[in-house]
């Protein structure tokens, strides 16, 4: 069964494009975990996918998940090829309620279905964490190079959210 706070949000290509800026761009789309959620020995699992739709030449791409406009995980690729699609994502593990409360954030290790890329950990890791707001999830690209044929699709963000698991 589907927990509280789960959510898929699937994109068709081009709905959500970044493309032609050297600089770090917002996806449009952006997820946000209601308030109270993050509860003691709860995980909350966020993932995305983003395709190369285009390129120009053998450009580099970063993409990024954010947490509240902290970075959470972040891929940088060298050398993209259209077609190349990268799955990138980070965790949530609660441990307590409260304003500020121990919170481990890890990120994965990732997927690339084809091309290659470098791993960038997270950089809030056992941070404290505010049960009590809400918290957003944006996904951010940047390439190399401007140009107009550079074009990465955003084509999933998800959220799931689950009990952690016993240890025995």
């Amino acid at each position: 069964a589907a927990m509280p706070f789960d959510s898929t949000q699937a994109l068709a290509a081009a709905a959500d494009r970044v493309t032609n800026l050297d600089v770090e761009t917002a996806f449009v789309t952006t997820y946000t975990l209601p308030a109270n959620a993050i509860l003691s020995g709860t995980v909350w699992d966020v993932m995305l996918q983003v395709t190369v739709a285009g390129v120009t030449g053998t450009p580099d791409l970063t993409i990024a998940l954010k947490l509240d406009g902290n970075a959470a995980a972040s891929l940088a690729i060298t050398s993209v090829a259209a077609g190349n699609t990268y799955l990138l994502k980070f965790k949530v593990t609660g441990g307590g309620a409260g304003a500020s409360v121990p919170a481990l954030v890890e990120t994965s290790t990732l997927k690339t279905v084809s091309g290659t890329g470098t791993f960038v950990p997270a950089s809030v890791v056992n941070a404290a964490f505010n049960t009590t707001t809400t918290h957003v999830v944006t996904a951010t690209a940047t390439w190399s190079a401007a140009s107009a044929s550079n074009q990465a699709d955003l084509r999933w963000l998800t959220s799931t959210y689950r009990q952690a698991a016993a240890v025995t």
